[in-house]
């Protein structure tokens, strides 16, 4: 299993890239119900493609599957899996989410910083 962060990941064995998700829009496909996935509410949806059998040289049909959990609240994808056959599975988790206050000194200038007015 491979963890995805991004938009694309790069498979191991091959070297080539593939795009995966786009996590900032909601998925589009079936409905496979709500869960509260690391304390947040997500929709999902299930998306299946088949590759008819012969198509690419295989003696069967290949099914491909996304399932993507997304949050109205936070408005992106928190989860989603995809399984493939000819690349694996691939999973990517939000994890550790938290809605607080971020501290005040993340917002702080570093000592000896300055700020100047360019004009």
């Amino acid at each position: 299993t491979m963890a995805v962060v991004g938009g694309s990941a790069t498979a191991p064995a091959s070297g080539r890239t593939e795009r995966i998700f786009r996590f900032s829009t909601k998925p589009k496909g079936e409905s496979i119900g709500n869960q509260v996935i690391e304390g947040v509410n997500a929709e999902g949806v299930r998306n299946v493609t088949t590759i008819e059998a012969g198509s690419l040289g295989n003696d069967r049909p290949i099914r491909i599957v996304t399932e993507s959990w997304y949050s109205p609240e936070l408005q992106m994808v928190i989860m989603s899996k995809h399984s493939d056959p000819m690349t694996g599975d691939e999973t990517f988790r939000l994890t550790n989410i938290s809605r607080s206050e971020p501290a005040a000194y993340l917002f702080q200038l570093p000592a000896g910083y300055q700020v100047t007015d360019r004009k």
